[in-house]
């Protein structure tokens, strides 16, 4: 009962976590400027959608670089936690 508990949990973290990334990338891809903007403050450049590059404020700038860096790095251990839940044998009784 346990594993499928820690294993249900850490795929829907890992969805979750990944969908997070996909989605802000997707949003900055489809509404930031791809020349800065210096009216707005969107003068930090991103790499969003396979190098192209979009312009965005300094807040969603730190924001994107937090989610990919750092959130990203780790988006694959819940992935692994959930491989091993349901890989270590079951106490059989006897």
């Amino acid at each position: 009962m346990w594993r499928k508990a820690v294993s249900t949990s850490a795929l829907v973290l890992f969805f979750l976590c990944g969908s997070v990334i996909t989605f802000k990338e997707l949003r900055i891809y489809k509404t930031a400027p791809d020349k800065p903007v210096e009216e707005l403050q969107q003068l930090y450049p991103l790499h969003v959608m396979h190098g192209h590059v979009r312009y965005v404020t300094r807040q969603k700038e730190e924001d994107f670089v937090f989610w990919k860096e750092h959130v990203g790095s780790l988006v694959g251990i819940p992935l692994i936690v959930a491989f091993i839940a349901l890989i270590i044998p079951r106490k059989r009784s006897t």
